[in-house]
């Protein structure tokens, strides 16, 4: 299975195969399918891997990940850049840590998780880069808008 063969649970083989063997048994013993009426993905490319792999498209739905009610643009006067979300590889964190090594513009980076300790290490050696943690929506809409 191509899942395995690149890794795709954790990038590891192993787990990756525990994940499409329960997949393959799930699907083989049909339980998903009596016990899930509804599936919603966060976009319309996931939409369409769920109805690739076999559901129908009459059954998995798109509820897009946004703010309510929409907060619109702000003014941007700060020349800052924000970086709101979970502080882990698979967002990214530590790639942007690795692109902004050296530069000198100002970041704001927002949110928690496993990376943390590294993020904070990373915000006392640069000048430019501050760490929040986490903040309330008002301050996130805040900053965004300021970006």
């Amino acid at each position: 299975m191509a899942s395995v063969l690149h890794c795709c649970y954790r990038d590891s083989r192993a787990a990756s195969a525990v994940v499409t063997a329960m997949q393959l048994v799930q699907r083989t013993l049909q339980r998903m399918d009596e016990a899930v009426s509804v599936y919603f993905t966060p976009s319309e490319f996931a939409r369409r891997v769920h109805i690739d792999g076999g559901n129908g498209a009459e059954r998995v739905h798109v509820k897009p990940n946004y703010v309510h009610p929409a907060q619109g643009p702000g003014p941007g006067d700060s020349e800052t850049f924000v970086f709101v979300g979970r502080l882990s590889t698979e967002k990214g964190i530590d790639t942007l840590m690795k692109a902004w090594n050296g530069l000198r513009v100002p970041l704001v980076i927002v949110g928690d998780g496993p990376l943390r300790p590294d993020v904070e290490a990373f915000a006392q050696a640069h000048p430019m880069v501050s760490y929040r943690g986490q903040v309330d929506l008002k301050e996130v809409v805040a900053l965004l808008g300021d970006a």
